[in-house]
Order: C-alpha cells, then structure tokens, then sequence
C-alpha cells in the first residue's frame, strides 16, 4: 500500500460506502489505516481486558452445509461452513461490533461479519489469502464484470477451441471439454461389461458399494470381496 495514501474515514460497506474504500486492502504490505479504522469502530462500545466478557461459551450444536453457490464460488482447502461462523458471530457479538480473524484463509469469517451488520478486519500471512478475501469481500460492478467476461471469452476463444474441441462420445455432434475424469476401469462379473468406476452411482457414502451401470448389481470395489475385476487404471 502507498504509504502517502490519506486515511480513510466511513464506514465499510455501509449505504454510503457501497464498496471497499481505496486502501484498505494492503495485500501482503502493513495497513497503516488499521489503527485509525479499530478506532473508529470501537468508540460505541470499547473494551477492556479488565472487563468480564459475561458470555457463556457457545455449546450448541451446529448443523450446517456446505454446498452452495457463495461457499462454491472458489475453491480453498481450509474453508469452514458460513452458517457454522454465524452462529458463532452471534452468539459472541452485537451488530456494530468488530470482527478480527488474524488468520483469515478465504475470508469466510469476515464476509459472514459482514453480513450480520458488524465490522471485519481480516489478516493472514499469505498473499493469495488476503487477495482472495478481498474480492470476497467487495461488491462487485455486475454489468462490468460482463463485460469484462465477454471480452476475455472473446479473446481466448480461437485457443480454446484448438485445444479443447472434440465430439461427444454417445451423439457424435462437436462438443468442448470442460474437464476429463480419470477413473479405475473395471469389468462387472455379472454381465462383462467394461466401465470407468466414475460411471458407477454409489450404494451410499460410506461404503464402497456401486451400482452397474449396464445391469445393476450391486458390485464391490474392496479387495475382499469384490464384483468388479480391474481392467487398468
């Protein structure tokens, strides 16, 4: 961050301040307008270590899921449920309070703050943390990201098609590959025929149990008792 940049006053992501102001995202350098926005936000109810906090721990039990389309929105492999980090903001905190992760991955606990009307400071070593939770954490110009989609698509699209153009193995029609799958190849024992495992539905999710997709015998994949034989991998 510019260190001759001016301070920032306002409140973040409030009516008036729709997107996040100019500086206070620093990226992997310190945020010298940290100290002037814990000011800011602490003046309606400050805090002393003195204090008795007068919270009971939170010992609820917590049901939460984890697929949806803002959870979805990028992958991250410490990523935790946001109705898991709401109830906890919850229980902890009042609207207006601020927020602080210091190891914030993602940003799922600043942008679940957010959501519940209170404030959010967000601090992780990484780089591609912060710049991550930065672009989770700010509104976006949806007609302009359009527009911006567009032109990228219209300027990669020559080399995509080259690379990934192919024709659809069941109808024979052209066709773009979006991802490749690899999978065991097995033969079912039942009616010999030949199959990628990843076309097998499963029985359920804790075993290793599969439907054939050609008879429908349920099939097991584990060494001692198996109704598949492997073919390659």
């Amino acid at each position: 961050m510019d260190n001759e940049h001016e301070v920032q006053t306002g409140n973040l992501f409030s009516e008036d301040t729709p997107k996040m102001p100019e500086g206070y995202y620093s990226g992997d350098k310190p945020n010298l307008n940290l100290p002037a926005f814990v000011e800011q936000h602490i003046k309606s109810r400050p805090y002393s270590t003195n204090e008795d906090y007068g919270i009971d721990s939170f010992s609820e039990p917590i049901n939460a899921q984890r697929e949806y389309d803002i959870f979805n929105m990028h992958a991250y492999w410490s990523k935790k449920a946001h109705e898991a980090i709401e109830q906890y903001i919850e229980h902890y905190t009042q609207p207006g309070d601020l927020v602080l992760d210091q190891f914030c991955g993602s940003g799922g606990t600043a942008l679940s703050a957010l959501s519940l009307g209170r404030k959010a400071i967000a601090i992780d070593r990484s780089p591609a943390a912060t710049f991550i939770s930065n672009g989770f954490c700010s509104s976006t110009d949806l007609p302009k990201l359009n527009e911006e989609y567009a032109r990228l698509m219209q300027k990669v699209s020559s080399p995509i098609s080259e690379l990934y153009n192919s024709n659809c193995h069941i109808c024979g029609s052209k066709a773009i590959i979006h991802y490749q799958v690899y999978s065991m190849t097995f033969q079912c024992l039942k009616c010999l025929r030949k199959t990628p495992l990843a076309r097998c539905t499963p029985v359920d999710n804790s075993s290793n149990a599969y439907y054939c997709p050609y008879c429908g015998d349920i099939i097991k994949t584990s060494q001692e008792k198996t109704g598949y034989q492997l073919i390659e991998t």
